[in-house]
């Protein structure tokens, strides 16, 4: 399996760890899932294929979320919708993950204007 999208707000949080099986997928989508930023870690660190990562309305993860994907050596992709929980202090952690060269912040709620200045480090991002 090389791509798997979920939006699967009645999984529980044990079951969704046991994807970490799939270490070969390019592509995840996470939708409305139950995670915390130990389970997206632990996620994460099992699929070390991962190119592309959208994570939508994980309303447990928390400021962390950079520190648990700057993990992922093949990340060229990723997408934090309405992920209001992110601040700017996650922006400058961005810039740590090498190969990043798409990002999506759309509806991020808690990123205020000067925040958006920080996007500025990440210049080697291209469409």
């Amino acid at each position: 399996l090389k791509k798997l999208r979920l939006a699967v707000s009645g999984v529980s949080r044990e079951t969704l760890c046991e994807l970490r099986a799939l270490n070969d997928l390019d592509e995840l989508l996470l939708q409305d899932a139950p995670v915390t930023d130990d389970d997206l870690a632990a996620l994460l660190s099992a699929m070390p294929a991962l190119s592309r990562l959208t994570l939508r309305r994980l309303h447990k993860l928390t400021d962390a979320v950079p520190d648990c994907v700057v993990g992922c050596p093949e990340l060229e992709v990723l997408a934090l919708i309405e992920m209001h929980q992110l601040s700017g202090d996650s922006l400058d952690r961005l810039a740590d993950i090498k190969r990043l060269r798409s990002l999506d912040l759309r509806n991020s709620g808690q990123l205020a204007a000067r925040d958006y200045q920080k996007l500025a480090s990440l210049g080697r991002l291209r469409r």
